[in-house]
């Protein structure tokens, strides 16, 4: 349904190299151009996934999350969600007992849909959480290079 020039605009930004700017202040990304409100969950989700690539950590296995990674996810949650009306308790309820691979599994849906509705599918490829290792032991990443991606304040 978009006009001819606004294909074109997007196709442009989709050849651009990949740049994720996160703004926790507002909970919002730019995947290059595009500027994507997140829920806070899904927000978390990617945030935690960026500070792993910037400190050249592996990837997650979503079926063997380890206590100290659900920490961290939780520590990211709070820092974006804030004092959100009981949400930090109850998603600290959730993942008591650490995070199933349901849990990551509807994380990373929910994220990978908008991501995918703000910039199609071949746009939002470079930001996806994917599987760098065939299954039973699927580790998950964010495969941008430290480079790529910043924290700050983002500017309309």
């Amino acid at each position: 349904g978009a006009s001819f020039s606004e294909v074109v605009r997007q196709a442009q930004r989709n050849l651009a190299p990949p740049e994720l700017v996160l703004d926790i202040g507002r909970r919002v990304i730019r995947c290059g151009a595009t500027l994507i409100p997140l829920p806070p969950v899904e927000f978390a989700f990617l945030t935690w996934f960026a500070r792993r690539a910037l400190a050249g950590k592996p990837g997650i296995c979503r079926t063997d999350v380890r206590p100290e990674e659900t920490a961290a996810f939780l520590a990211e949650y709070r820092a974006v969600a804030g004092e959100m009306s009981g949400d930090c308790e109850r998603v600290e309820h959730t993942l008591r007992e650490g995070m199933e691979y349901t849990y990551f599994d509807q994380r990373r849906s929910l994220l990978h849909k908008h991501l995918n509705k703000a910039l199609g599918k071949t746009g939002a490829q470079p930001y996806l959480i994917e599987s760098n290792q065939r299954r039973p032991r699927s580790r998950y990443a964010l495969n941008l290079q430290p480079k790529q991606i910043r924290f700050g304040e983002i500017e309309d």
